[in-house]
């Protein structure tokens, strides 16, 4: 008992790939979004303690920009990323609600506010 604590401590002090399921659902995201590029290949991932790290190359179409490519993997990231780890979503309270339609009201006139003052001082 004490030696597979043990293996379970030392294994999050090392780096490993990640999951067979993870790798997959990482492939499918890839795949849902492959009319965007031309191929993916060398997909290697691996977790260094809760840090998934996620590697692959992708051959995109020659008349793409540097920032339409970058646009693609942050995508690819992004639509990846499981958010339900770190998100609660919940409905508001009234009370909540009205909160953040102030802070969100606030914001924005502030926002103005500096506007209107660095037109004015031009």
């Amino acid at each position: 008992m004490g030696a597979f604590q043990n293996k379970s401590a030392f294994d999050y002090l090392l780096d490993a790939r990640l999951s067979d399921e993870e790798e997959a659902e990482i492939e499918k995201v890839i795949r849902e979004h492959n009319h965007q590029f031309i191929d993916y290949h060398k997909l290697k991932t691996r977790k260094s303690g809760n840090i998934k790290h996620i590697d692959f190359h992708i051959t995109v179409a020659p008349n793409l920009t540097v920032e339409e490519t970058h646009d693609i993997i942050g995508l690819i990231v992004i639509l990846y990323t499981p958010l339900s780890g770190f998100l609660k979503l919940a409905p508001l309270s009234l009370n909540q609600l009205i909160i953040a339609v102030v802070i969100a009201i606030a914001s924005v006139s502030w926002y103005e506010l500096v506007k209107v003052v660095k037109y004015i001082r031009k």
